[in-house]
């Protein structure tokens, strides 16, 4: 089950991506590019969990960066890499200062290129939460879902519980998983079963 929602959720990020880069200048389609490539990696990596997935996910990311600097969703999941790094024990990244600090400055480059973006905001939210500071990281979340009311982070429900709040974590989290259930349904009823398992792959 956790699989396949994440897949889901990687294909709809992809899905939702190409649709805006239709709208982009052509000079900075190769930028877009890199970006999908790397947002699909960077979700696979959540079913291989190992270094070299984490890291194919982040040289796409890099690309993107430099061929277009003031790509702030680029900046936020490449901030987002750096942050599992720190998290998981596949190197000296692991608990390591430097590896948080790096993805605190991604994060805070992403909200600064764009301010309205919501995926920013939550991953400074995500970051500022293990740099304890609960409060700051409460009101990054609270900024990305209040400029989109439908957009969903589930480590929105670690950081209160962090701050103390598991009730209201609890919420979250019942409400991230209808979300992600009906999404799953939507796409059961438009495309049919077929269409999950293939998403699943």
């Amino acid at each position: 089950m956790a699989r396949t929602i994440v897949a889901i959720l990687a294909a709809h990020v992809n899905r939702a991506e190409t649709e805006r880069a239709l709208l982009k200048p052509p000079a900075a389609w190769e930028a877009y590019e890199y970006y999908l490539r790397g947002a699909e990696a960077f979700f696979l990596h959540y079913n291989r969990r190992t270094r070299a997935s984490l890291y194919d996910a982040r040289r796409l990311l890099e690309r993107s960066l430099v061929i277009d600097p003031d790509y702030a969703r680029a900046a936020a999941m490449l901030s987002w890499t750096h942050l599992n790094a720190y998290i998981e024990p596949f190197d000296g990244d692991y608990l390591s200062p430097a590896a948080l600090d790096r993805a605190l400055e991604l994060a805070e480059a992403a909200v600064h290129l764009d301010v309205r973006l919501p995926e920013a905001h939550a991953q400074l939210g995500a970051v500022l939460l293990f740099k304890r500071q609960h409060d700051a990281a409460i009101a990054e979340f609270e900024r990305a879902f209040a400029l989109n009311p439908n957009f969903i982070d589930y480590r929105y429900a670690r950081a209160l519980t962090y701050a103390g709040e598991p009730a209201r974590a609890i919420e979250v989290l019942e409400a991230t998983i209808a979300s992600i259930l009906f999404s799953l349904l939507t796409i059961r009823l438009f495309y049919g079963p077929g269409q999950l398992h293939a998403q699943a792959l």
